[in-house]
């Protein structure tokens, strides 16, 4: 039996300028591509984290923006779990995989 996983993309995103996680600009998606960071901290942020999510984000834009979890959550570093919401920084031209083995966390590395 074959078994298919569908997931979704979006690009052409633009990060939320000026910053901050309130008004971010929201990624739903399995893989999201951001063309327009256009200042150095635009932002984004993570929809929530439940088991078995997968986001992979690129930032494709000009500066490095600032990524947020969802408000109440947080980031995984390895062993070293993040203040509640507290952001990461994805570098111009680089990308970041986020994977949710607990609900409210989404570990990277």
């Amino acid at each position: 039996m074959d078994i298919y996983i569908l997931h979704s993309q979006e690009d052409s995103i633009v990060a939320f300028v000026g910053g901050g996680q309130g008004s971010a600009t929201v990624l739903d998606h399995t893989f999201n591509m951001i063309d327009t960071c256009s200042n150095a901290n635009d932002s984004c942020k993570t929809d929530a984290a439940t088991v078995g999510k997968i986001r992979e984000v690129v930032n494709y834009g000009l500066e490095d923006m600032e990524l947020f979890p969802a408000v109440g959550e947080r980031f995984q570093d390895g062993q070293t779990l993040l203040a509640i919401n507290e952001s990461i920084i994805i570098a111009a031209g680089n990308g970041q995989k986020l994977r949710c083995f607990t609900i409210g966390i989404f570990r990277f590395n």
